[in-house]
């Protein structure tokens, strides 16, 4: 089972956005948010937002509490 919901538009800013959410890049690729608040590319480099080309997010699903 996929562990994200469907895609949407960003509708706030990148900071408030939740650890292990999908930020997707217009030309293909996508940034996954990082614990410590930074977004990692796919490929391995971690940034401190996504960039520019990056206008849909996918949300991960809410884990149950233990």
């Amino acid at each position: 089972m996929d562990s994200y919901a469907q895609q949407q538009r960003k509708d706030r800013p990148w900071i408030d956005y939740p650890v292990g959410t999908k930020a997707h890049a217009v030309n293909g690729g996508h940034w996954i948010k990082q614990a410590d608040g930074w977004w990692k590319w796919f490929t391995g480099d971690a940034f401190p937002s996504p960039g520019a080309d990056a206008f849909l997010v996918t949300l991960p699903e809410p884990q149950p509490e233990d």
